[in-house]
């Protein structure tokens, strides 16, 4: 498992990308979530996540430019880093907007582990989120407790299926917005499809 690191994705964006992710984000359907299997911990505002959610389709409709970066940009950046290959999920949480607001009292998240095995999380926020403010990604890798101060325009990138993490509550001015691009690699992908037919092979059975 690779540490988190940091990679500036600005010489990517396009000029105006602040006025029209500012855009999109207003459009947002609001989405309030409970902690899930993978939780291991609630936040200490109760857990769970109030927060504003763009998927997939709808963001490469609006930003035609993040299919791109999501497809061809990225995947180079993570390879020439890390030296194998990711490839893009697919599907409808391949890319999401999430966007955080300070109006909430649930506007944490809960420690986790994610379905995609490495996420590029872009902040798109014009403001930084820092210790004081908070907002701030953390991690843990069972040791250590790490807590990363983003600035606009840059992406972490994390081991998301392996490494726990969290959002810090937030609790200065918002709206806080970021872009998950989740990925995986072609061993990682055939062992899951192995594990899901194992599985599946083991519910026939256990109702047959």
């Amino acid at each position: 498992m690779f540490a988190p690191y940091t990679c500036d994705l600005q010489p990517f964006l396009p000029k105006d990308w602040v006025e029209q992710v500012n855009d999109v984000a207003k459009t947002a359907p609001r989405v309030v979530s409970k902690p899930g299997p993978g939780s291991m911990t609630t936040a200490s505002e109760g857990g769970g996540l109030d927060y504003l959610h763009h998927t997939s389709d709808t963001l490469i409709e609006q930003l035609p430019w993040m299919g791109s970066l999501y497809k061809t940009a990225i995947p180079i950046l993570l390879e020439a880093a890390l030296g194998e290959k990711y490839l893009p999920i697919g599907g409808a949480e391949g890319l999401s907007l999430n966007v955080l607001t300070s109006d909430s009292t649930r506007s944490g998240l809960e420690w986790h582990v994610d379905g995609p095995d490495v996420a590029c999380n872009l902040v798109l926020s014009n403001n930084n989120w820092t210790t004081g403010s908070g907002g701030r990604f953390l991690t843990h890798d069972g040791h250590n407790l790490r807590g990363y101060e983003i600035t606009s325009g840059v992406g972490l990138v994390v081991p998301t299926g392996k490494l726990p993490h969290s959002v810090e509550p937030m609790r200065g001015d918002g709206p806080r917005i970021t872009m998950m691009f989740a990925y995986t690699t072609e061993e990682l992908r055939a062992a899951h499809a192995a594990d899901r037919e194992a599985q599946n092979r083991y519910n026939q059975g256990a109702t047959g």
